[in-house]
């Protein structure tokens, strides 16, 4: 179905359902509803859909492909369920994108993820969360991040760039921040590291203009090369 230009609205019925690479890239898709379980969208499934408004997972989803909304710039409302495997770039460029939920324990979002997207807010609601390298990089509209439970590990530059991030809690479970994680985010004034944290990579906090005060508990901190340089 790529690059039907007719193509409005797409509801698909049943379960274990697989989309394959590119199967609607370039679509006038304005709708897509799944109404059951075990759905895997490939590489690039709905890519470049900028007529995509809403998408609807009604049940499971085993994972979201490389790419598979990147460039979708119309797309504004997306529910991604528990246990889904969100793919490198899946949501890269979705310029109407706002605010966003992940329901669920095991969520896994893959590097660059959600980079260059306009989101406002993220909320993890489950434990065991991962984030890959750059996940939410360049989100510069991000003012909320939310982690009700654990997350296993934040990756590299995850939130590089965002710039108007103010609202962020270092989740339970993290040993480690990562190189870069929080680099050119201007806005936080206040920073606790929690005593779980046991490293801070290189230029972790660099160019972190706004942090007036910064509490690290725990014992045996490690503190990487130029990890807040640049900060006030």
């Amino acid at each position: 179905f790529d690059s039907c230009t007719s193509i409005k609205d797409l509801t698909i019925v049943g379960d274990d359902v697989t989309i394959g690479t590119n199967a609607f890239s370039g679509s006038s898709l304005e709708t897509v509803k799944f109404t059951g379980d075990g759905v895997i969208l490939g590489n690039g499934a709905f890519a470049s859909c900028t007529h995509l408004t809403k998408v609807e997972f009604a049940g499971t989803v085993g994972s979201i492909g490389r790419s598979a909304f990147s460039s979708c710039t119309a797309l504004t409302d997306i529910n991604i369920p528990s246990g889904t495997d969100i793919g490198e770039a899946a949501f890269y460029g979705c310029t109407s994108l706002k605010n966003l939920t992940i329901a669920g324990d095991d969520v896994n979002v893959g590097k660059n993820a959600f980079s260059e997207s306009s989101l406002e807010s993220v909320k993890f609601t489950g434990s065991r969360v991962i984030l890959g390298d750059g996940a939410f990089a360049g989100c510069t509209k991000l003012t909320k991040v939310e982690f009700a439970g654990t997350a296993e590990s934040i990756g590299a530059g995850a939130f590089t760039y965002c710039i108007t991030l103010t609202d962020f809690t270092i989740p339970e479970g993290i040993t480690s921040i990562e190189p870069r994680v929080f680099m050119l985010c201007s806005s936080p004034a206040n920073i606790t590291i929690p005593s779980s944290i046991k490293s801070i990579g290189e230029m972790a906090f660099d160019s972190c203009t706004s942090i007036k005060d910064l509490t690290i508990v725990g014992d045996d901190v490690n503190i990487g090369t130029n990890a807040f340089s640049g900060s006030s």
